[in-house]
């Protein structure tokens, strides 16, 4: 087994270790953009190699982002890359990590989650839904990773990383093992979408819930 090889296979046991089962679905369409949701759908470039080239001797490829002002928070249930120009039939596993981004240094939040791809095509929108919804803070820098332990796919890049503004298209370690201390920031923007939910603040639940006990007493009366 060469060198490659085997620290792949070692990421990939380390990786399995704390993962959960997510779903992946394929789309020849854009996600719709609604709720709070944060997306770029501009771009069509190949951003090149380790930059924006996703396969099991590849980097992981991923976006930095920012969250917005909502006090309670995000909840994110999905991210989405777009497939330039790949056709697979062969099922690879992804693997996302999400966390927080200083710097080069990214932190880890909840488990790493993996799950099956069915076939794709060239242009299509694959979208990585996780098992177990992650709660963000609102104006925080956030980014993902996405690696695979297969056939992977390029993804569509924009080259002006000033398409969106809240982050930049980063990369990460080698041979499907992402390097957490090392993530490298790159000048493209992926196309991108990310399925999020603002969570309301306590004391707007609260509220709601005082007027659904006040409508049910005049209704009583």
């Amino acid at each position: 087994m060469k060198a490659t090889q085997l620290t792949s296979l070692i990421g990939l046991l380390c990786l399995a270790g704390s993962a959960n089962a997510a779903t992946v679905s394929v789309s020849a369409s854009a996600p719709t953009v609604d709720n709070a949701d944060i997306a770029n759908d501009s771009g069509a470039d190949d951003a090149g190699g380790d930059q924006g080239h996703m396969w099991s001797n590849r980097p992981h490829q991923g976006q930095s982002f920012t969250t917005s002002t909502n006090i309670g928070g995000y909840q994110l249930n999905a991210v989405t890359l777009k497939n330039r120009n790949n056709t697979s039939s062969s099922g690879p596993t992804f693997n996302v990590l999400i966390g927080t981004l200083s710097g080069s240094t990214f932190t880890q939040l909840g488990s790493t989650e993996t799950g099956v791809a069915p076939s794709y095509s060239p242009n299509d929108y694959i979208t990585f839904t996780l098992a177990t919804p992650l709660t963000l803070s609102a104006n925080t820098n956030y980014a993902f990773l996405w690696g695979s332990n297969g056939e992977g796919f390029v993804t569509a890049n924009n080259l002006d990383d000033n398409t969106y503004t809240g982050g930049t298209g980063i990369s990460s370690g080698d041979d499907n093992v992402p390097d957490l201390n090392n993530v490298i920031a790159r000048n493209v923007d992926r196309v991108f979408h990310l399925d999020l939910v603002a969570i309301p603040e306590p004391s707007s639940v609260a509220l709601l819930g005082l007027s659904g006990i006040a409508f049910l007493l005049r209704r009583r009366r």
